[in-house]
């Protein structure tokens, strides 16, 4: 009898828990869409608003981590401060602007595979008012170790 109690008191709530998360994500789950929006602007708008705050001047990279990397090792202190300027100015426009994801599809949902394929209607909003919305997809998984991975679809 005290084996049975000690099976269930300890051993139970491990099976109840369970080993990492189960099932699809949903596409409307708030990590979701705050991985999807952190995507889009760091990777898909990052460039365009780098390059509006260059104007004319063209860049040889638009990749954030290539130019903070030059920015330890430039000689060059005036192009140094020119670049900074580029980047803060990039950073400041994007933390301006207001991202919403809604409309949510489901697309696919394979809750063995832990895998969700999704569409939806993302809205940009800048600081002065302007908005474009577009259909975006993208698809979340949960990995092996029950992290949360998403890739957006250009």
């Amino acid at each position: 009898m005290f084996r049975k109690l000690v099976v269930l008191v300890f051993i139970l709530p491990f099976l109840l828990c369970g080993c990492g998360k189960s099932g699809a994500p949903s596409c409307d789950d708030g990590s979701v869409k705050d991985l999807v929006k952190q995507i889009v602007k760091e990777k898909i708008m990052w460039p365009y608003v780098l390059q509006m705050c260059a104007g004319d001047v063209v860049l040889h990279t638009t990749d954030k981590n290539v130019l903070l990397e030059y920015l330890k090792t430039a000689k060059d202190e005036s192009e140094k401060e020119r670049i900074r300027r580029y980047i803060d100015c990039a950073e400041k426009e994007l933390n301006e602007t207001s991202l919403k994801l809604e409309g949510f599809i489901t697309l696919t949902k394979d809750d063995t595979a832990k895998y969700s394929e999704c569409k939806a209607v993302l809205t940009i909003e800048s600081k002065d008012g302007r908005k474009a919305s577009s259909n975006i997809s993208y698809s979340a998984y949960y990995t092996s170790d029950g992290k949360l991975y998403v890739e957006v679809h250009q």
